[in-house]
């Protein structure tokens, strides 16, 4: 059966890494991250070297979006790789760390793309219109505290908001809800997706966030280790709990390898 035209498909790549694609176009979310130093999965290698190449599922994106400069979410070395094989028409930093960021954006510039690196002020929003029908919205906010995480709070993050023909999806990255109005912003946009981490959806105000402002129609928890891979810090186990509880939205979790969520 052939799919409709008009569909959002959402795919994960690893991780927080998704790729969405609409009519044509691609935006890589969180997807070029460091293969080690963190406790989540990665791409085979195979997968990874294609991509790097130009090549398979995950080549060729015309935007590249990172909410937040942890090397689970960023690499600028293999951004910087990325983009030797792939142009892009934008590529959106974090901050950068003791210039970082620069082999990625002199690459970015120079196949004449749009280049823009975060110096918000907590609280404050970028917004741009990337293409005709199509939009891109960052809310600065504070990286999540908790478990072994509760040092992070200083840390630049931004929130994601896309809009493609006025239907639009909310990727969290690692914000925190403390408190949920933080999300008041997004309070008058019709949100038909929301893409969050296990800790946002664990906590009380997570929890907040999503039923009384991002008020998604749809809610998928990824930043998971892949089903069956080794989970050190007990995620599945944790999401299975709060699942029962049944005291937030229903979820479906994103934890296998090229896992999609189809958006008709």
């Amino acid at each position: 059966m052939a799919r409709n035209k008009n569909a959002i498909t959402i795919t994960l790549l690893a991780n927080a890494g998704l790729i969405v694609e609409h009519a044509g176009t691609r935006i890589l979310i969180d997807g070029l991250f460091a293969r080690q130093g963190h406790p989540f999965s990665t791409l085979p290698t195979n997968m990874y070297d294609e991509m790097m190449r130009g090549e398979g599922l995950f080549a060729q994106a015309d935007y590249l979006v990172f909410s937040h400069g942890h090397p689970d979410h960023y690499d600028p070395e293999a951004v910087a790789q990325y983009l030797q094989r792939n142009r892009v028409r934008g590529l959106f930093l974090p901050p950068d760390a003791g210039g970082c960021n620069a082999p990625a954006k002199e690459a970015a510039r120079a196949q004449g793309a749009y280049v823009w690196e975060s110096g918000l002020e907590l609280g404050q929003a970028h917004a741009c219109e990337l293409q005709s029908g199509l939009r891109l919205e960052l809310l600065a906010l504070p990286h999540m505290e908790m478990g072994s995480f509760s040092a992070y709070g200083q840390v630049d993050c931004s929130c994601i908001l896309l809009e493609f023909d006025g239907r639009s999806l909310f990727f969290g990255g690692d914000c925190d809800a403390l408190p949920p109005a933080r999300f008041a912003p997004f309070t008058q946009t019709e949100i038909e997706a929301a893409f969050i981490n296990p800790y946002f959806y664990h906590t009380a105000r997570g929890r907040a966030a999503l039923c009384n402002y991002i008020r998604p129609r749809h809610t998928f928890i990824c930043h998971l280790p892949f089903a069956g891979e080794e989970d050190t810090l007990q995620l599945h186990a944790l999401l299975r709990h709060d699942l029962r509880r049944a005291e937030g939205p229903a979820a479906v979790p994103l934890d296998g390898l090229c896992q999609q969520a189809v958006l008709a």
